[in-house]
């Protein structure tokens, strides 16, 4: 997901923003799927709730992701903003992966 972030801010072409969506989209998809069964697992009951709650919390990133664009304008550091948050996204990309490496890495 980090190298989909990272691909148009480094090339920019007609196929890296494909590729972005292809690989952003692709690992976002897995890790809904892999949510939407832990929610079932937490609550078999009903889920519903739950499922509701994630979906709304995504509902709110769509709206607000574009917006906080739109107010960062002209962005910093001579950065347009588009490219200020996909660089900001791709280090936070970053450092979760080796957070998580290295957390899988410590013997139990």
């Amino acid at each position: 997901m980090a190298l989909g972030t990272a691909l148009p801010l480094l090339v920019h072409a007609l196929w890296a923003v494909a590729a972005s969506a292809v690989l952003v989209g692709g690992t976002f998809m897995v890790a809904t799927m892999a949510g939407l069964q832990l929610a079932r697992e937490a609550r078999p009951d009903d889920p519903t709730p739950l499922l509701a709650r994630m979906t709304a919390a995504f509902a709110a990133g769509q709206i607000a992701g574009p917006l906080l664009v739109r107010a960062l304008g002209s962005g910093l550091a001579g950065w347009d903003a588009l490219s200020l948050t996909g660089a900001v996204a791709t280090l936070l990309l970053v450092l979760t992966a080796l957070w998580l490496w290295r957390a899988g890495r410590v013997p139990v």
